[in-house]
Order: structure tokens, then sequence, then C-alpha cells
């Protein structure tokens, strides 16, 4: 992945570790940063660092709670404005980076996420591994943050007969469903919206229809509408 050349100096410091004013603990591993770079894209950061104590002495935030992986991505996207993707368990790994910016005030970082998590549903669609991502989605980030969730709702429009083709998916779904009820009520929400999803040639795929016209597969006539019960 070539970066983008504004963002190389600040990379290429960060790889040396000159200059680092800062550190990031996550378990074991430590990140030594600088805090211009850091401070300046999230809130978070930039509160902790503005602490009465961390400005005597190199301050030292610690992020154990969360996946490691998703914290070097983090990184990554600091000094980069991307990152590198995941050669495995891409619904999941995605979705734990847009937790991780969610809850950093990250915003940049959190669409980032979200549209490397889409382009896996469309390049490398995988319904074992983007069910297990439910959770993550649902369970892990604000009710409020709608962003990857309506791309999650959008995956399973696209992918809806898949997810009722093998048995063992189909008990995952009915797991996926049943332990994250917000999961299910977003899902029906998005049907009752968009009623009808389908591919734009401009647009691209998971994108709300309007239909041209209807017939009634009773009589054959055209003369229908979508109208709801009076």
């Amino acid at each position: 992945m070539a970066e983008h050349p504004t963002w190389l100096p600040a990379f290429r410091v960060y790889l040396s570790g000159a200059f680092s004013d800062m550190t990031i603990v996550c378990a074991d591993t430590k990140f030594q940063v600088h805090k211009v770079v850091v401070c300046s894209q999230s809130s978070f950061f930039n509160t902790a660092c503005s602490e009465p104590w961390a400005k005597s002495k190199q301050p030292t935030v610690d992020v154990s709670d969360d996946d490691v992986e998703a914290v070097k991505r983090m990184i990554d996207f600091f000094y980069r404005g991307d990152y590198q993707d995941f050669e495995t368990d891409k619904f999941t790994q995605h979705a734990q980076v847009f937790a991780i910016a969610t809850k950093y005030n990250i915003d940049k970082l959190a669409q980032k996420a979200a549209d490397k998590f889409w382009n896996a549903n469309i390049k490398c669609w995988d319904a074992e591994a983007f069910l297990k991502s439910v959770p993550i989605i649902f369970l892990g980030t604000p009710e409020q943050v709608l962003g990857l969730r309506d791309v999650a709702t959008r995956c399973v429009r696209v992918h809806f007969i898949q997810l009722g083709g093998d048995a063992d998916i189909q008990a995952l779904w009915r797991e996926t469903c049943t332990s994250t009820p917000t999961f299910t009520f977003h899902l029906l929400q998005s049907f009752h919206g968009n009623p009808l999803m389908g591919y734009c040639e401009k647009c691209g795929y998971g994108q709300a229809m309007e239909p041209h016209q209807y017939r009634c597969l009773k009589c054959r006539s055209r003369h229908a509408t979508m109208k709801d019960f009076k």
C-alpha cells in the first residue's frame, strides 16, 4: 500500500522512534508516538495529554482493554491516513478498528474502517466471519453510532439468500439474531424504511431502490402499488 506523500515524513519519524514524547501501551506492546500527531486527531488522547500530571513528563496512556491489532491499525492511521489491511478475519478486525475509533473519537478512522468492512463484503464475502463480527458492532459501540450498523445491515440485505442456505450458517444466523436483538431490530428497521435494495451501475451494491412498476401475481394486472393496508 502506497502512503500519501504528505504522510511519509511523519511515518518515517514514527518508524525510527525519534523525538517521541508519548507512549501508548496495549498489553505487552508499547508504541512510542508523537503528541502533535496523535492528539490533533483524537479528542480522547488530547484530553489525556492535557492533564496536569501529563504536562511535566512523557505521558503514558494504557489501552490494554483493546485489541492490539486494532490499536496497531489506529496508530498506523494516525501517521498515514490509512491502515494496513488484514489477511484474515477481515470483518471482525475492521469492526474492532471501528469500535476503538468510536471509543477514542477518531471520526476519519471510523469511516475508513466502515469503508474497508464494506469492501470486504464485496470482494471476499464470508457469512460465518461476518456473523461473528455482528456482536462487536452492535454490542461494542454506542447505540447512536450508526455508521457500521448501517453498513452491516446493508451486507445482510445484499447476501440475504446465502444466509439462509447452509444449515450451519442458518444456526449461526439464528444464534446471532437471538443474542444480539439490537441487530435484529436494526435489520427490521432497514426493511421497513427501504423494502427494496439492489445494484446501481453508478452507486454499486446495497442501494435502496424505488420500483418502476408492480404486477399483481393474482390477476396479473400492472395497475398495482405497494400501498399499506388501510
